[in-house]
């Protein structure tokens, strides 16, 4: 890969293009090169596909069934579990509840459910 960018940036020089812009577009694409290798992991649809091979949606769901059960009985002090598994992809944008019955997140399925309180276990 840096091979072609060098024998891109020749040719460019050759056709009228200064050194500096040369060096600068070259480093531009060795950096980008390098974000590339290092987030190829991170990138979205590949965090996804592997979550989904790792079974982590499945399992969220089975304990997310779980709470919900609880938060539709009867009972008015719900204690929960904590998930065992955390999702990446799941959790991006949205919070879970805490050991705080005052957390904003807590008081927010409280209320929803109708319950004295709602705290997860330690």
């Amino acid at each position: 890969m840096v091979g072609l960018i060098i024998s891109k940036a020749k040719i460019f020089q050759t056709n009228g293009g200064s050194r500096a812009t040369v060096i600068k577009t070259a480093v531009c694409a060795v950096l980008f090169a390098v974000c590339l290798v290092v987030t190829r992991n991170d990138l979205s649809g590949n965090l996804a596909r592997r979550e989904l091979m790792w079974g982590i949606p499945q399992q969220v769901y089975a304990e997310y069934q779980e709470r919900l059960t609880i938060l539709k009985s009867d009972v008015k002090d719900v204690v929960l579990k904590p998930f065992s598994i955390y999702s990446q992809q799941l959790w991006t944008y949205e919070t879970d509840i805490t050991t705080d019955p005052d957390n904003w997140a807590n008081v927010v399925v409280k209320n929803y459910y109708e319950k004295n309180y709602v705290i997860l276990s330690e």
